[in-house]
């Protein structure tokens, strides 16, 4: 039989516990290790609740504004800021991550700082009666919001006029003045700058909206500039155009500009209508434009009389009133009379046309202008096949406003030469008395434009116009006008034969050659 027996060996209480108290004092040791530890090195405790900062300031990104702790325990700490907007005041969360804790605080981002308000200039020159908003001042605002800025009338001056809720100022008195800009950003943080201006009228330009001339001829511009405060300033103005201005046909803009002492500048727009010769006398003569006014220049003729659109006889009469004259002398054996016209006036003498037998053989003789005033003439050419002789009066003999009154007959030979020989239109007569008035007007027709009397008259082999205008001594020399005013012939002779009577003048083309023959120059404008 066999024999168990057991081997083993048997441990004394006393032992066991005394492994198990060791192990015991390690586990306590291990504890106090990591409480250690975690207090020395791990641990973090907020620094506050809330931070506030200014707008526009900064906010920190170091942890360690937010969380402290022993030696590196920050380190273990992840800061979380992306809800924080820096440029918008309000109150923002922030995040403190430390594990296993979250912590959460207050971000206030506030505006306590009111707006600074920098001018554009030390001295503001405004202009009168114009409307400035505080832009037009204020160079630059500093301040990290969103700045409003508005005008008041701390003076309390009836002279500004703060419009628009201080949007805009005007000023309707010159002189110094005293204004404020008040400016709030959006937190209703604000500040008040007074300042003062002077107020001034910026220069003023008199001149013309249009200058006429013709192609090459330089217009010597008429413009006078002034200033409140600096006075006369047109030798300061200067005039901007293209290069080639007149040389090119056409509307051509110019630019008239001029500043005075204080920098207010003025600038005025016109223009330049650069034309044809005949173009430019053709609005002189319909009236539109005068040919003496300092805006026009280039002009052939700007005494012409002009002529009228409508068909109107009574109108052309009127208007050439200014171009009759009564021609007269007296000897120790006869008194003589007749009528004439004026063809030409220059710089220094006025051509007058009439008969040959009106002047007869005298060197000098009286002339009496429509509006009264008289001055001696003298006869420069004289011919009697046709019956024409032109009177001269020097400019110097008559008074200076008269120039302004005189007019010369219309001539358009072109619009002549297209008539029939038999047109039978309208024609009139007006002739002036010794003191201006009227003395006699007749209308009739023009019944043949040029014809030659031979067959009647002895020696008669040149062209004359026949006209149903009744003649009678005295009217020897009037000019002859159609409904329009165009100059059609002169007034000669009439001849009775039983009881019929025809009319007669000189044709227009004798009257152009023989001033051309006498002075060298054609009269026909067209």
């Amino acid at each position: 039989m066999r024999d168990y027996t057991d081997n083993t060996e048997i441990k004394s209480p006393k032992k066991s516990f005394g492994n198990r108290l060791k192990a015991a004092g390690i586990l306590l040791c291990l504890v106090s290790l990591f409480v250690g530890w975690y207090y020395v090195f791990y641990r973090v405790v907020p620094v506050g609740e809330s931070f506030t900062y200014e707008l526009g300031e900064s906010v920190s990104t170091d942890v360690k504004d937010y969380v402290r702790g022993f030696f590196k325990a920050t380190s273990f700490s992840k800061l979380d800021i992306s809800t924080v907007k820096e440029d918008k005041c309000g109150t923002y969360k922030a995040y403190v991550k430390h594990f296993p804790h979250t912590y959460e605080f207050k971000i206030k981002i506030k505006d306590s700082t009111a707006p600074v308000v920098l001018l554009s200039d030390s001295e503001h020159i405004l202009e009168r009666k114009k409307t400035y908003t505080p832009e037009d001042i204020v160079a630059s605002v500093i301040d990290e919001d969103k700045v409003s800025l508005k005008f008041l009338n701390t003076s309390t001056d009836s002279a500004i006029h703060v419009t628009n809720g201080g949007e805009s100022v005007s000023f309707s008195s010159n002189g110094n003045k005293s204004i404020s800009i008040q400016a709030t950003d959006r937190s209703g943080n604000t500040s008040t700058t007074m300042f003062n201006v002077l107020v001034d009228d910026a220069p003023i330009i008199y001149t013309y909206d249009t200058f006429y001339t013709v192609c090459g001829e330089p217009v010597e511009f008429e413009y006078w500039a002034d200033d409140y405060v600096d006075g006369d300033l047109t030798d300061k103005v200067s005039v901007k155009m293209e290069e080639d201005c007149f040389d090119v046909i056409g509307k051509h803009n110019i630019t008239f500009s001029v500043t005075d002492s204080y920098g207010l500048t003025t600038d005025l727009e016109a223009s330049v209508c650069v034309l044809e010769p005949e173009i430019l006398q053709d609005l002189v003569n319909t009236g539109r434009i005068s040919g003496f006014a300092p805006n026009v220049c280039g002009v052939i003729n700007p005494y012409d009389a002009g002529y009228v659109v409508a068909d109107d006889i009574v109108s052309a009469r009127e208007g050439l009133i200014p171009a009759t004259v009564r021609i007269s002398f007296e000897t120790a054996y006869v008194r003589s009379f007749g009528s004439g016209y004026i063809l030409k006036i220059t710089d220094d003498e006025i051509i007058i046309g009439t008969n040959q037998h009106v002047v007869s053989d005298q060197k000098k003789v009286n002339v009496s202008f429509s509006n009264g005033e008289k001055a001696v003439g003298k006869v420069v050419a004289r011919k009697k096949k046709p019956d024409m002789a032109f009177v001269s009066v020097k400019i110097a003999d008559i008074p200076s406003y008269m120039l302004s009154y005189l007019k010369t007959v219309h001539i358009n030979l072109n619009y002549y030469r297209t008539l029939s020989n038999a047109p039978e239109f309208a024609v009139g007569m007006y002739c002036t008395d010794g003191m201006g008035d009227e003395w006699l007007t007749n209308y009739g027709t023009i019944v043949r434009k040029t014809g030659k009397l031979s067959q009647y008259f002895e020696n008669f082999n040149y062209p004359v116009t026949e006209v149903s205008v009744d003649l009678v001594p005295g009217v020897s020399g009037s000019m002859i006008f159609d409904s329009h005013g165009n100059f059609v012939c002169m007034a000669s002779f009439f001849w009775e034969h039983g009881i019929i009577k025809e009319n007669y003048g000189v044709s227009l083309d004798d009257i152009l050659d023989f001033y051309e023959e006498t002075f060298g120059e054609r009269l026909e404008y067209y």
